[in-house]
């Protein structure tokens, strides 16, 4: 239901009481100084019914919207599914769950190599690098999936910037970037933790760089293993390593 439908609901069952007040306090008013007693006592009847009608209705709608709030949390939990909404949420999400993270990082990242913000390839590279001092180190994989004729040098750089991030945290040997040619590159961008927690980026609007939306699965194993699996089956399988596309690249 809408805000505007809620208001009209609002709004006509407080009418109803408010027509109902008004025919009670005239019926009332008028009913000693006039004869014809038997039209009072329908306007008394109908006021009375009228005030009854809209605060039954009042009632009603509250504890009906009540109910699906209850519906709604119910089903979320149930399903282990959150909607993230806005880039921050999105990527502080991510954030959060890579800190939780105790042997393997997945990424599929769709058309772009640099879509999230610089803050958060430090927070994975920080997290592998803590990782590393602790004696259990954490491996970080990211596919892009890119039309391979298409790609710009922006693109590229892009990879750059990242791999010099890892370098500067000493986790180079830690963090893997993977090449997918697809044409055109479609799909939707994921982040598994482990295999635990899943976040499914959405991009709603063409030419924006950074996905606006999600959908979390956080401490689903069952959804994240088979999402996990496929990842290592079917993307990774079919990629190259950025360093060996380099070096493919500079032997033409």
């Amino acid at each position: 239901m809408t805000w505007f439908e809620k208001l009209f609901d609002h709004i006509s069952s407080l009418s109803l009481v408010l027509v109902g007040v008004v025919g009670l306090v005239i019926g009332i008013a008028d009913y000693a100084k006039n004869d014809d007693k038997i039209l009072y006592l329908i306007l008394l009847t109908t006021a009375t019914l009228s005030i009854g009608l809209g605060i039954e209705r009042v009632i009603r709608f509250r504890r009906l919207e009540q109910h699906l709030s209850i519906v709604s949390k119910l089903l979320t939990g149930s399903i282990g599914c959150h909607q993230l909404v806005g880039q921050n949420e999105v990527y502080g999400t991510a954030i959060r769950l890579a800190n939780t993270a105790q042997s393997q990082i997945r990424a599929l990242v769709i058309g772009k190599s640099t879509k999230a913000p610089p803050e958060f390839a430090e927070a994975i590279a920080r997290k592998l690098r803590e990782s590393k001092q602790s004696g259990v180190p954490i491996k970080y994989e990211a596919a892009l999936v890119v039309d391979f004729e298409k790609a710009t040098k922006d693109f590229y750089d892009g990879i750059d910037r990242r791999l010099s991030t890892y370098k500067k945290f000493g986790v180079s040997d830690l963090a893997e970037i993977y090449l997918l040619d697809l044409k055109p590159p479609t799909g939707f961008d994921m982040f598994i933790v482990d295999r635990n927690h899943v976040i499914i980026g959405i991009t709603k609007l063409s030419g924006v760089n950074s996905l606006q939306q999600g959908l979390l699965f956080e401490n689903q194993p069952a959804i994240a293993s088979e999402f996990a699996d496929w990842y290592d089956q079917n993307i990774i399988r079919q990629t190259i390593s950025y360093e060996r596309w380099v070096h493919t690249q500079n032997q033409t």
